[in-house]
């Protein structure tokens, strides 16, 4: 099973310049150690490297990286979600960050857990995007109040999956014919900023959307020069077999 767990606040904020945004929240950390001891721990390398490329004790730590030659310093390093899938069928695996770990495992999610802290601090990360459809509230403790370990108030949420979701899986068909994965996604809102970042990182111009279809549907983008393909393919996922 695949669990999200995070902290955030009003603002929807959970790090700035890939650290935490605030400085004085040790009820949010005690909950995160009590939950996670003994567990295992996925995240990305930004996020092991920002705990100063060490694993988190008395855990089993795991990063996910491109980089088929990165040295865990004693934590596994897997290199694609295929694997972290696998491990996820027979146990709890839960992943710590950072925003682009999030958005990849969100899909595949059985569980989040969420502290709400209830401040306004400015961040240049945000929570993970996802539809709400399919989700149960299912456990919501009362608010903490702010005391000399906690500059603000907060509360933990869990989230439950109730039901087999559907996912898109977005495509980027190349020249080629190559049919491409770019990401798999809850809904076609997360996939146009899927498809915007990666137009971006190729310093096309801002694109203009047109859909055609209405089931697997396609999208042509007008990039300035040329045209790019894109394709949206909708599948159930049955989380009580696929995880």
């Amino acid at each position: 099973m695949i669990t999200l767990i995070w902290a955030q606040n009003d603002n929807g904020v959970i790090g700035r310049e890939n650290g935490l945004p605030w400085s004085n929240q040790k009820g949010d950390m005690a909950f995160f150690k009590k939950t996670t001891v003994g567990r295992t721990v996925l995240m990305g390398r930004k996020t092991f490297e920002s705990m100063g490329k060490k694993p988190l004790p008395f855990r089993k730590n795991i990063v996910i990286t491109s980089d088929e030659a990165y040295d865990g310093n004693g934590a596994t390093v897997i290199h694609s979600l295929k694997e972290a899938i696998e491990l996820a069928r027979v146990e709890e695996v839960f992943v710590i960050g950072g925003k682009m770990i999030y958005d990849m495992f969100m899909p595949y999610a059985r569980r989040m857990l969420v502290t709400r802290i209830f401040s306004d601090e400015a961040g240049d990360t945000y929570a993970p995007e996802h539809s709400w459809l399919g989700w149960n509230i299912a456990l919501v403790g009362e608010i903490q109040n702010r005391d000399e370990n906690n500059d603000a108030p907060y509360m933990f949420i869990e989230y439950k999956r109730s039901r087999p979701s559907v996912v898109i899986d977005l495509y980027f068909l190349a020249s080629d014919g190559e049919k491409r994965l770019l990401a798999t996604v809850e809904n076609d809102m997360v996939a146009s900023d899927k498809i915007s970042e990666f137009l971006g990182e190729r310093n096309w111009k801002s694109p203009y959307w047109r859909w055609m279809g209405t089931r697997g549907k396609s999208m042509m983008v007008d990039v300035g020069s040329h045209t790019e393909f894109f394709k949206l393919e909708w599948r159930t996922v049955e989380y009580d077999r696929e995880i």
